[in-house]
């Protein structure tokens, strides 16, 4: 017979805190580095929309347009 409800824990107690600190900074990290990709996304220009028009869109299309 199996005991579901009566299980130890394996290991030592100090793996286990060794384990659940290495998540814990693993988890600051992880928000870390997603500051950092959202700080540099927000910090990219937008592309000039009436350049790239200007320089690669049909002059007839525009004209249709407006």
């Amino acid at each position: 017979m199996s005991q579901k409800g009566n299980t130890q824990p394996k290991g030592p107690w100090s793996n286990r805190a060794i384990i659940w600190v290495l998540a814990v900074v693993f988890g600051v990290l992880v928000y870390l580095l997603e500051g950092f990709f959202l700080r540099d996304i927000e910090s990219i220009d937008e592309p000039d929309r009436a350049a790239i028009q200007a320089n690669y869109g049909d002059a007839a299309l525009s004209q249709k347009s407006k």
